[in-house]
């Protein structure tokens, strides 16, 4: 997630003022609406069968190619190729479901990254048989009688037109479930006729509204995919499981039009607390402010490979994923009042897709992440449905004196169901988050409001969360812009069996916002010279995961950490995330203590209810 003043460039759509009523979130004596709930909270549509082989499918993703547009490339290379994999994917997935196939294929490339060869080794744990390798246009065009084939499953094809029309492989990724068919392009369509295929449909004049009007009743609304135009990634997905596939710009790059309007009309037709899978490459936060208003929620999974197969089965392969949590009574109360506390967190724990991918090095193994204590956030409840064993991993390689909180998806919690029934949309996003929780052991859980996080809408969503989780032990929030406020106090909720959870909210934020700090958040000599100057006891940093900085030595600029046009230089090149926490560090008084989130949240606790918390923690 980034702020909004980092986000695209785009002018909003003028709609309903974006202040919620004071009026609108209450909930009478306590008492919330009864609603359905998904079983312990599985909420990712998932195939529940196994196969019996798969194929490694090459020169489609972990590419520098796969989603190049160029009609006058190789066939078998760039995007056309890659829906069309897509498409293969999509179909013998959604057949496997079904009962009619047995062969699933895995995207495959030597150097996928470590979640996926997590993935890929779980599957071969499975005595799976490996077909071997082959690519998407050899196996499409495989004979009906040839091991491995998927003829059987193909009815014909969808015809696109990637360059002229690039809103056709949304058109196309609808119409592939619809009419049980592969995804062609114009550039490639000899292949398919002389191979006796038929076209079943012709998206290449075709829009999303022409998507829509046509296909609307024949998709599924528990879930969406959003995605743009240029992008194969998650379309197979979307097949497998009858999902409409939404691109916010029609084109590549924002020229004056979006389909925000339609986008609206989409998600009041979802399902409440329906999860939107994928990225928008328009303003984010204006995107987001329309999913949490219908009562939706967004979850960053653009870059998602193999999610077919990642999450095969995970209802019960979930079940043994357990963070291993942490004991409050090792901690010296005694020195309390000696020290004013201070956590580094890590931001954007929402990003799914970061996590299966690069999350893993610089950020999660980064050098100095134990000597800082960071702690992270991480889509938990997202992570154990579609990759199990990676979220298992990254709990067992967990650091001394390092954190894992809940960020879980999306949304903003003080507009959440707004334009639907928003306490039913929010008791039933708080009971299944709780339920995701608890089966994890993870008790710490972060939230975002789009305004004020005291407002009464936000106070409302955090008694919602309290009141479904009594092994919730704090809730720290943000604001989506600025981040962090200073001047805050601690706020104070009581959950079902009388005891107080804190919501604490972050106190300033790390980010390299480029010439200028702004107020609580800049460089990490800026916020070592706000800690210093400031009088709160207890304080919690976010480290902005995208920003880079360099080291200064002992200068007294608090602007000369930033690199001037960061995008131009890798992560690997630049000090990051934990190491920006080290660079703070070294600017603090003696008068701080680093230590973990959850030793920060239990200091606070004991010391403003500490009768309660001695008696919760069996010390007197």
């Amino acid at each position: 997630m980034v702020c909004a003043s980092a986000a695209a460039a785009c002018q909003p759509i003028e709609e309903d003022p974006v202040t919620p009523s004071d009026e609108t979130y209450h909930v009478d004596d306590g008492v919330w609406p009864a609603v359905e709930t998904r079983e312990n909270g599985n909420v990712v549509p998932y195939i529940s069968s196994m196969p019996s082989s798969y194929w490694n499918v090459t020169g489609v993703i972990w590419s520098s190619t796969q989603n190049q547009l160029d009609k006058d490339s190789a066939t078998g290379t760039g995007l056309r190729n890659h829906v069309l994999f897509q498409s293969l994917v999509g179909l013998s997935n959604r057949a496997l479901q079904e009962g009619t196939n047995d062969i699933v294929l895995w995207g495959y490339s030597s150097s996928e990254g470590a979640s996926y060869k997590v993935a890929h080794d779980w599957l071969d744990a499975q005595d799976i048989r490996c077909l071997g390798e082959v690519n998407p246009l050899q196996l499409a065009l495989k004979g009906e009688n040839e091991e491995g084939s998927l003829r059987k499953l193909i009815e014909g094809y969808v015809l696109t037109d990637l360059e002229g029309n690039q809103e056709s492989i949304s058109v196309a990724t609808v119409a592939a479930h619809v009419f049980n068919a592969i995804i062609v392009d114009e550039v490639d369509e000899h292949y398919f006729k002389d191979a006796g295929f038929k076209m079943l449909y012709d998206c290449r004049k075709k829009n999303l509204k022409d998507a829509w009007t046509a296909f609307k009743d024949k998709c599924n609304n528990q879930a969406l995919i959003m995605i743009p135009v240029w992008m194969g990634e998650l379309r197979g997905y979307a097949i497998e499981h009858g999902l409409f596939c939404f691109n916010i710009l029609p084109e590549r790059e924002f020229k004056g039009k979006t389909n925000m309007i339609l986008f609206r009309e989409v998600n009041g037709w979802l399902a409440p607390n329906s999860p939107i899978y994928g990225a928008s490459n328009y303003d984010e936060g204006e995107t987001d402010l329309v999913i949490s208003r219908f009562g939706n929620n967004w979850v960053p999974l653009d870059w998602g490979y193999n999610t077919g197969i990642t999450s095969l089965c995970y209802p019960e392969r979930k079940k043994s994923v357990k963070y291993g949590g942490y004991n409050p009574l090792a901690i010296d109360y005694s020195i309390t009042d000696d020290y004013d506390f201070v956590n580094f967190y890590l931001s954007d724990g929402d990003n799914v897709q970061w996590e299966l991918k690069d999350f893993y090095g610089e950020w999660y193994n980064n050098k100095y992440a134990q000597s800082t204590k960071t702690a992270f956030g991480m889509s938990v409840g997202q992570l154990a449905m579609f990759n199990p064993d990676w979220l298992q991993k990254l709990f067992n390689e967990q650091k001394r004196g390092c954190s894992v909180f809940d960020r879980g998806s999306y949304y903003f919690i003080d507009y959440l169901g707004e334009k639907k029934n928003r306490q039913e949309v929010l008791w039933q996003m708080a009971q299944e988050t709780a339920m995701q929780m608890r089966a994890a052991n993870v008790r710490i859980l972060a939230t975002v409001s789009w305004d004020s996080t005291d407002s009464k809408a936000s106070r409302e969503g955090y008694q919602a969360m309290i009141d479904a989780n009594d092994q919730l032990d704090a809730i720290f929030t943000i604001a989506y812009n600025p981040y962090p406020d200073s001047s805050e106090d601690i706020q104070w909720f009581s959950n079902r069996n009388g005891i107080d959870i804190p919501v604490i909210r972050t106190t300033y934020a790390i980010w390299n916002l480029g010439d200028h700090n702004d107020l609580d958040q800049g460089t990490p000599a800026y916020i070592a010279q706000k800690l210093n100057q400031h009088k709160n006891q207890f304080n919690l940093i976010c480290l902005h995961s995208w920003s880079k900085f360099r080291d200064i030595g002992t200068s007294p600029n608090t602007l000369g950490e930033n690199i001037p046009n960061q995008d131009d230089y890798s992560f690997g090149a630049c000090i990051h995330s934990s190491g920006a926490a080290e660079l703070c560090i070294k600017r603090l008084d003696d008068k701080f203590k680093v230590v973990s989130l959850e030793e920060l949240v239990w200091r606070i606790r004991m010391k403003y209810r500490p009768d309660q918390t001695k008696q919760l923690l069996g010390l007197k």
